[in-house]
């Protein structure tokens, strides 16, 4: 099975300093780290960017099969991100939507995700065992049926409340990036 896949890189970056999406880790510039990982699983790869669309726009150019779109309500919040990403889906597959600032998450983790999927789920996410208790954590995966649902919300809408009305699947994973965001320069030293 494959997936279309939604990558929000529309955040302003302002604790980290830089644009998140164009940062480099270990040599390799972030956006890129996703594009490897999360390639092979989609049939369709959506960026959704705001004022760094060009400067992210170049530095993917190399890579066939992704889309960069631009978030003209960017400064609305994450969910018109979200509702942007959407707008560009097929509509027929599970939306795998990750944010930019997990670059850590491996693509066992993406794997695991896409062969966890059942038509009967309508999101499913990566949960990790912390202190005896099963704590969820992203990328999310959603149903297709979700798409339009999303899109028309209210863009000051929070993904939590969109999640937390839907029935979530928590599939078990051995994996603490998916826990784990990038927000500071201290932060970046995680495990690839």
């Amino acid at each position: 099975m494959t997936i279309d896949t939604v990558i929000l890189a529309a955040g302003k970056s302002r604790r980290m300093g830089t644009d998140k999406a164009l940062m480099r880790i270990d040599g390799e510039v972030c956006i890129e780290i996703h594009l490897k990982k999360l390639l092979p699983l989609s049939d369709r790869l959506i960026i959704v960017l705001s004022n760094n669309l060009d400067a992210v726009r170049e530095a993917v150019a190399g890579y066939p099969g992704v889309m960069t779109v631009y978030n003209a309500y960017h400064e609305a919040g994450m969910f018109s991100s979200v509702q942007e990403g959407f707008r560009h889906v097929g509509g027929a597959r599970p939306v795998l939507l990750q944010m930019v600032d997990q670059p850590g998450v491996s693509v066992e983790v993406y794997q695991r995700l896409v062969s966890a999927w059942r038509d009967s789920d309508r999101i499913i996410q990566p949960g990790v065992v912390v202190d005896g208790k099963l704590r969820p954590g992203h990328p999310l995966v959603f149903h297709p049926d979700l798409i339009e649902k999303v899109v028309g919300l209210p863009q000051d809408t929070i993904l939590r409340d969109v999640v937390d009305s839907e029935k979530v699947r928590v599939v078990e994973i051995m994996d603490i990036n998916v826990m784990q965001n990038l927000n500071t320069p201290q932060e970046i030293n995680f495990r690839m």
